[in-house]
């Protein structure tokens, strides 16, 4: 499927893209996985914010806002960005924190 998509893609689209969609529609499919306890209460949230692990100078978690509505191409290109700026240590905090 990989290998199809990328011959029609303007991006490279990875494995990791794939299981970064694949995840945030599951989230949706099954409400309790997206959701936090607020104390009194379970916030259920309509959106998914997924966090991808990268390797800098240690361990720097970047958010992927609203994977759920996002194609796997846009998905590719913000996770390349994302990642090269945490490289450089360039993200702002709100891209890690949350």
């Amino acid at each position: 499927l990989r290998e199809r998509l990328n011959k029609h893609a303007s991006v490279k689209i990875s494995v990791n893209d794939m299981i970064i969609k694949a995840a945030s529609l599951a989230a949706i499919k099954v409400p309790a996985v997206n959701s936090s306890w607020q104390g009194e209460f379970i916030r259920q949230y309509k959106n998914v914010d997924m966090s991808v692990a990268g390797d800098t100078t240690g361990l720097i978690t970047p958010i992927v806002k609203e994977a759920n509505h996002k194609g796997l191409e846009e998905i590719s290109k913000e996770v390349k960005d994302l990642a090269a700026r945490a490289k450089e240590n360039k993200l702002q905090p709100h891209e890690f924190i949350g």
